[in-house]
């Protein structure tokens, strides 16, 4: 039978509609798997299609899978699938079949929480230090005169925006363009536009996206205050940071 509900949602934030080439996750009422696992990418980056027997098709594309359980499924939407409402189909190791429709979009941006649930502590780190918070407005580790803090914010649903100044697109070591499009949205911290380094893919792992921003002098000892991504009328999930 094929008539069981599945329903999806970002996986940072657990709201629709959903973005192409975004990490999403996926309910159903019926067990489509036996076991729980866990998808691992291979030698050139890539994640498996099938996963303990699972499988997922969003528009009639093979979903990569991030994760199977009896009950729930994280996925990456293929970029290749159409924007509207696209038919979502499990097929689970048991013989299971589950179904539904996903509203796809180019754009829509979801922060990471610490705790995934969608809210409190944003997966946010020092761009250089790679620690967690509490964070100051300053960097000793950073080389150069500018000692401000640059926080990596963690996302999803936000790489295609437009890039309309290519000029900020960096050039990856081994070759290729990694694309910027932080020219196409605005990120407050504690009410604050903040100013914004890098938007886009990250260069590794497959439906991540990530945001590097800048701390100025104004936010220092503010304490946990939100912070939200907006890309024209598109308002991302409020996750909190820490501010010393």
């Amino acid at each position: 039978m094929s008539d069981q509900l599945a329903t999806g949602a970002s996986a940072a934030d657990y709201r629709t509609p959903l973005a192409q080439g975004s990490i999403a996750t996926l309910f159903t009422n019926r067990a489509v798997s036996t076991t729980r696992a866990t998808g691992m990418f291979d030698a050139s980056g890539q994640l498996p299609k099938a996963l303990a027997g699972v499988t997922v098709t969003v528009g009639g594309r093979l979903a990569p899978l991030f994760y199977a359980s009896p009950n729930q499924v994280n996925f990456l939407i293929p970029s290749s699938v159409a924007a509207g409402a696209a038919p979502v189909v499990v097929t689970g190791n048991n013989g299971a079949i589950a179904s539904g429709t996903m509203q796809v979009v180019p754009v829509a941006p979801a922060i990471f929480t610490e705790n995934a649930s969608g809210s409190g502590p944003g997966s946010i780190l020092n761009g250089v230090t790679f620690q967690r918070g509490p964070f100051s407005v300053t960097t000793p580790e950073i080389p150069g005169e500018d000692k401000r803090t640059r926080l990596a914010v963690f996302a999803t649903g936000i790489r295609n925006l437009p890039n309309t100044d290519t000029k900020n697109d960096l050039a990856l070591p081994g070759g290729g363009t990694l694309v910027n499009v932080a020219e196409s949205l605005t990120v407050t911290v504690g009410n604050v536009s903040v100013p914004v380094e890098f938007a886009g893919a990250h260069p590794v792992f497959q439906g991540l996206d990530q945001i590097n921003v800048i701390l100025p002098a104004q936010l220092a000892g503010r304490g946990t205050v939100d912070v939200v991504v907006l890309a024209g009328s598109l308002i991302s999930n409020l996750v909190q940071v820490t501010i010393q």
